[in-house]
C-alpha cells in the first residue's frame, strides 16, 4: 500500500502515543518500524515493556542507543519512500543523519514552539505554572525545534 508517496512509517521514541499510532498504522495496513533507545525500551506501559509490546502486537522494532548512519542504512533500505516521525525520541539529529532521512523527518512536540524549544518541555510548563498543552508537528532541521511548523493545536 502506498500513502502520500510513502511506503513505510518509522516511528522513533517511545511512550503511549507512539504505541497507539503504531497500532493504528498496522490496522490501516501501513508498514511500520519502531526505533527506540535502551532506556525507553524498558518503560512499562499497561504492564508491557516496549519489547513486549512489539512482540505481542507483531510490530517490527529496533533498539538503538546511538543513531549511526551505518545502522540506519542496514535497517531502512529506502529512506526516500519512508516517513519518519519522532515522538519523544532521545536523540539530537546530526546533519549526516538528517540527510539520510531525505527531508522526511518530522517531530511531534508537546509544548509551544518556538517559545518552548528543546527537551524538558513539560517540566518547564509545570515550573512556570502553565496549564496549556500543545500538539505541534514540525519538520526537523539542523537546529533543535526550529523547523517549519506543519500543524499545531493548543
Amino acid at each position: 500500500m502506498k500513502f502520500g508517496g510513502y511506503k513505510k512509517v518509522v516511528l522513533m521514541g517511545g511512550g503511549p502515543l507512539l504505541r497507539r499510532i503504531s497500532l493504528w498504522l498496522i490496522n490501516k495496513s501501513i508498514p511500520v518500524l519502531l526505533i527506540t533507545s535502551s532506556r525507553r525500551s524498558k518503560e512499562k506501559i499497561e504492564d508491557l515493556t516496549f519489547k513486549d509490546f512489539c512482540k505481542v502486537n507483531s510490530v517490527e522494532c529496533k533498539i538503538i542507543d546511538r543513531l549511526e548512519l551505518s545502522k540506519l542504512e542496514r535497517i531502512i533500505p529506502n529512506p526516500k519512500d519512508t516517513l519518519f516521525i519522532s515522538i519523544g525520541a532521545p536523540w539530537i539529529f546530526k546533519e549526516a543523519i538528517l540527510n539520510f532521512f531525505c527531508d522526511n523527518l518530522f517531530n511531534l512536540h508537546g509544548t509551544r514552539l518556538p517559545q518552548n524549544r528543546g527537551g524538558g518541555g513539560f517540566s518547564w510548563q509545570i515550573i512556570m505554572g502553565s496549564r496549556y498543552g500543545m500538539c505541534c508537528l514540525h519538520k526537523v532541521d539542523k537546529k533543535i525545534d526550529t523547523g517549519p511548523i506543519v500543524f499545531f493545536e493548543e
